[in-house]
């Protein structure tokens, strides 16, 4: 949650001092794009909830087709089948957002950073990634620019604090959906637990030890 909290502060659409009111209304409202790569991890699908919240009028999510329908229900406006060739991808994109600025890359690595530069419109944009963005590429887009976040509650305290007061309201209001999951319960099934883990694919698995 905080992670995909301060994406959205690098982004500079949301400051420290409106987070505490982000679940309780769209206190910003942004006309514009952002594309997510890739979509179907835990922390993005937060990412994407958040973004709407805060007003994007459009969401572009590369991904596998099979999580279409699950991504448009966290906020997703259109999804990019990722299985596609980079040049393809790129074409798709920007015939959805030609004004393309920002790209949040959750993966960082070489091939992700070059989709993600080639998707921002000529005048360039902003990365923000998981991982440092790669110099060769920024340096091939010198109107790119990149940074990356690392972040927990620990070392993000404040934001962390402020956010998840209003979770749980959220949640109750619907204007946060839980992400999917599958529970194990007690320490006897964390073997069968792992091997869901393997298979998963659009959702969490969640041990409960106690149990």
């Amino acid at each position: 949650m905080s992670t995909a909290l301060d994406f959205l502060i690098h982004l500079k659409v949301v400051s420290p001092l409106v987070t505490e009111k982000l679940f309780l209304s769209s206190v910003v409202q942004v006309s514009s794009a952002l594309q997510v790569t890739p979509l179907s991890g835990v922390c993005l699908i937060v990412a994407a909830q958040l973004a709407r919240l805060s007003g994007f009028s459009q969401i572009i999510a590369t991904s596998s087709k099979k999580h279409e329908s699950l991504l448009k229900k966290f906020g997703a406006t259109h999804i990019i089948d990722r299985s596609l060739p980079v040049d393809e991808q790129v074409k798709q994109i920007q015939s959805i957002a030609p004004a393309l600025e920002y790209a949040w890359d959750a993966i960082g690595n070489e091939q992700t950073n070059t989709l993600a530069a080639r998707s921002l419109s000529a005048k360039g944009g902003l990365i923000v990634s998981s991982l440092p963005v790669s110099k060769d590429i920024l340096a091939k887009h010198s109107n790119v620019k990149g940074k990356n976040i690392v972040s927990d509650p620990i070392l993000h305290e404040k934001s962390a604090a402020k956010i998840w007061s209003h979770v749980e309201e959220a949640l109750r209001s619907g204007k946060l959906l839980p992400i999917p999951h599958q529970v194990f319960g007690g320490l006897a099934s964390t073997a069968e637990a792992l091997q869901a883990v393997k298979k998963a694919s659009g959702y969490k698995v969640i041990v409960r030890p106690q149990e």
